[in-house]
């Protein structure tokens, strides 16, 4: 089979199998006749022109890429003047997917949470609720202060102690995004702590 690499006990056993078998001299004729005129396939024209042409193609593409990387070439298709400033209004602005819709509330947030006085407030808040998990009751983990009416909603209460709550890090992702449904549950938590003292 053409393409099938033998071992060499299997070639030494075909040549054994064919020795001393002398083709006959029409069998000969046959076979003298069939590649008369016949060039071999690897200087057969058509080969040739394929080399010739792969060898053209790598040519250029070589050729392209060291214009790209001269800076000689640029894009095929440049946009008119009036579909670029549509396409950078399509994403401009509100549009654009990565827009987050309140920057300054965001900045002055983050701002806050590395401020002397919320490192204050949350160390109160923390000695107060005598660094314990207000949820779950857990102690000796890593705690979190949580604000329970949040800043988004009113902002004048970042520093309030009794706006704040310690919990427990898998408590507090509980109340992600809901903390309005939470925050008539601490406060009342809070409050009878506050009155039990």
């Amino acid at each position: 089979m053409r393409g099938v690499k033998k071992s060499p006990e299997t070639i030494a056993r075909m040549k054994a199998a064919q020795k001393g078998k002398a083709k006959s001299q029409e069998t000969k004729e046959k076979i003298s006749q069939s590649l008369k005129g016949r060039k071999m396939p690897w200087v057969a024209e058509q080969n040739r022109k394929r080399v010739y042409s792969e060898s053209q193609k790598h040519a250029r593409s070589r050729q392209r890429k060291l214009e790209w990387k001269k800076g000689i070439r640029k894009s095929g298709y440049k946009h008119s003047d009036e579909a670029r400033k549509h396409n950078a209004d399509a994403h401009r602005g509100e549009k654009a997917y990565n827009w987050k819709s309140d920057r300054t509330f965001r900045l002055q947030s983050m701002q806050f949470r590395s401020s002397p006085e919320n490192r204050e407030w949350r160390n109160q808040v923390f000695k107060r609720d005598e660094y314990t998990c207000q949820e779950c009751g857990a102690r000796g983990v890593y705690l979190e202060p949580h604000h329970i009416i949040p800043l988004k909603v009113d902002w004048d209460k970042k520093t309030e102690i009794n706006n704040g709550i310690t919990l427990c890090r898998p408590c507090h992702q509980k109340t992600l995004g809901k903390e309005e449904k939470f925050a008539a549950r601490y406060t009342l938590v809070i409050t009878s702590r506050l009155t039990t003292r």
